[in-house]
């Protein structure tokens, strides 16, 4: 594989489970007990976190609900994390983490539905 793909798979993999980790602590609980929830062993858990092993999306978004965060305040952290772990690959992937607009939304879902944004 490409160094720079890896690299920014790796540095990818690695705010991921940073953020999965911090929200961990939030939440007071143990890697086991989070392991518990979701059916996968503390290793995992661990490895999840660590950014050695990335994980799933179904497998992400199960755990963020069992979390209890949304994928739009997960992924803002993990942007943050990305801009510090490496500026140079927030800049090229930054457009990907802004938030849904009122516009953009009924773009992509093509319907007038945006009482959610106030």
């Amino acid at each position: 594989m490409n160094n720079l793909i890896s690299t920014t798979k790796d540095h990818i993999a690695i705010a991921i489970g940073y953020e999965l980790s911090k929200l961990r602590k939030l939440r007071n609980l143990s890697g086991k007990k989070l392991a518990e929830m979701i059916d996968i062993s503390q290793q995992q858990i661990s490895r999840y976190e660590r950014g050695t092993c990335r994980i799933n999306t179904d497998t992400l978004v199960y755990l963020l609900y069992k979390l209890g965060t949304s994928l739009d305040d997960f992924f803002i952290g993990v942007s943050l994390r990305l801009k510090e772990i490496d500026p140079e690959l927030y800049k090229n992937y930054r457009f990907l983490f802004y938030p849904l607009t009122r516009d953009s939304y009924k773009k992509y879902f093509k319907f007038d539905d945006t009482s959610h944004f106030g």
